[in-house]
């Protein structure tokens, strides 16, 4: 809702950009009943009464014209006898064209949208899926079941979420790492009942049995934690440029190689953060981030949920990067990136991550006016 509010007092202040334009009309076009019910009450109460008495016929001007760009049923709603008793959406939308989005520009913006910008392809892509292989320190390799999503590591067996046995572990195995590929993704429970959510290209190492004083993890690429609540021994997580240190909380870990720094996020507890790189150590609370690179370590507010959307089935962008929102793209459904033509724009959007690319991509294009191309597994851009 902040976005979707600041580009709309951007318009109203008359300094929007075009990409801006085209973004405000995809989050007017997605947004929820509740969320355009809001902004609609806001702007109604600053309304005089004489003011309100003239804004119904607007409403039922513009309702049938807005039909085909928002997909709303007006049937019911062109003869209301009252503002105040309009359905929330109805009010929502009309207050927004009211107070400067004009019809034909959305209009024009809709037509543009399904006649220039497209997704050309030769085979569309499907989404990444339950993913990962298994090793352990003995040398043992186990394919995991893709019809499954979740590990349980005991201390010497391994079964998955419905209780079927993947068998016995050996004496000579002291640690195991789960792997999940580029398009893949898992979920496992640690020995000590922590639980993992791995995003796609990445890696847990743990000890099959958590002993001493602590424990003591390390991670590649991008994971979720829920960590097992134990005062006694802390629960350590070790990435590329920061050493976590919690009791019981949960947060988030980016450490992806290709890309510029380590995230950490806060959803719920408290975490120490030290900056292996400069030894410098924090201490986030729930909403800030630890990012880290080779520059040093920086705290930033944030709202966690657009970083842990992935483990829940959503692409959450928010004033990212074009290259940024490709990259994770390339991991979700591995494929390829042609980086020479990418436009230097921030986007934003909510998708889930269960459609085809090509779903993706058209939902990208209509918020950007970019084209792209795929062929053989890579993603070609057209701007």
């Amino acid at each position: 809702m902040l976005r979707f509010e600041e580009l709309y007092q951007k318009y109203l202040d008359g300094n929007i950009l075009e990409t801006e334009r085209r973004e405000l009309f995809q989050l007017l076009h997605d947004a929820d009943d509740e969320r355009l019910g809001q902004l609609a009450d806001s702007y109604l109460q600053e309304k005089e009464p004489s003011e309100l008495n003239h804004l119904q016929e607007d409403i039922d001007r513009v309702l049938l014209q807005i039909k085909p760009l928002i997909g709303m049923d007006v049937k019911a709603v062109t003869k209301p006898t009252r503002i105040r008793t309009l359905l929330r959406r109805v009010g929502a939308v009309a207050a927004l064209l009211i107070m400067g989005i004009l019809v034909q520009q959305l209009y024009q913006l809709s037509k543009r949208s399904t006649q220039d910008v497209k997704v050309a392809y030769d085979e569309d892509i499907a989404p990444g899926g339950n993913k990962a292989m298994l090793t352990l320190s003995d040398g043992t390799s186990i394919q995991l079941a893709e019809d499954k999503q979740e590990l349980q590591a005991n201390k010497s067996t391994f079964t998955y979420e419905d209780g079927t046995a993947l068998g016995t572990v050996s004496a000579e195995a002291k640690m195991a790492t789960l792997h999940t590929p580029r398009g893949g993704q898992y979920r496992v429970i640690l020995p000590d009942g922590t639980k993992v959510v791995l995003n796609a290209a990445s890696s847990l190492t743990y000890p099959l049995h958590f002993e001493g004083g602590f424990r003591k993890v390390s991670v590649e690429g991008e994971a979720y934690f829920e960590v097992a609540k134990d005062k006694q021994r802390p629960f350590i997580v070790a990435s590329r440029m920061q050493e976590i240190t919690v009791t019981g909380t949960q947060f988030n870990v980016n450490n992806y190689s290709d890309e510029p720094a380590v995230a950490t996020t806060l959803i719920e507890g408290q975490v120490k953060i030290k900056n292996t790189g400069s030894d410098r150590t924090i201490v986030l609370k729930p909403g800030e981030q630890a990012v880290s690179n080779h520059q040093g370590m920086a705290i930033e507010s944030v709202d966690p949920s657009r970083f842990i959307a992935w483990k829940d089935d959503y692409f959450v962008f928010e004033s990212m990067p074009l290259s940024d929102i490709l990259r994770q793209l390339s991991r979700w459904y591995d494929v390829e990136i042609d980086y020479g033509q990418v436009p230097q724009e921030k986007l934003s959007a909510r998708i889930k991550r269960d459609k085809n690319i090509s779903a993706v991509l058209n939902a990208i294009a209509k918020t950007s006016g970019i084209n792209f191309y795929i062929k053989e597994r890579r993603i070609m851009v057209k701007p």
